[in-house]
């Protein structure tokens, strides 16, 4: 038979080894194995409902305003445009564009 101190010694070691190596990637690779958040680098600026189903958006993602087309199925760049998009563009003659902090007339 097997010692007992013969087994328990090297579990311990392997146990601390690996709580070790845990500790380690955690430490440098704080990212690994957590979703990427880009909280501060996209902005929605606003959404404009075609169909129950499928949308428009307007997105800030860093310096560029995106234009994207939204189905259940995909999201589709339709326009990119490298300046910010003003109040007077926001508006169409057939649609009005909801933008966050306007209300809804």
């Amino acid at each position: 038979m097997i010692a007992m101190g013969q087994f328990v010694g090297p579990l311990v070691l392997v146990l601390t080894g690996m709580i070790g190596v845990a500790m380690l990637v955690r430490r440098f690779l704080p990212t690994l194995g957590r979703p990427y958040r880009a909280e501060g680098s996209l902005q929605r600026l606003g959404l404009l409902v075609l169909t129950p189903q499928c949308s428009v958006a307007l997105v800030r993602a860093g310096q560029d305003t995106l234009v994207l087309g939204l189905t259940p199925q995909s999201v589709t760049l339709l326009t990119k445009a490298g300046e910010p998009v003003s109040n007077a563009t926001r508006h169409t003659p057939h649609a009005t564009l909801e933008t966050e902090g306007e209300e809804r007339q």
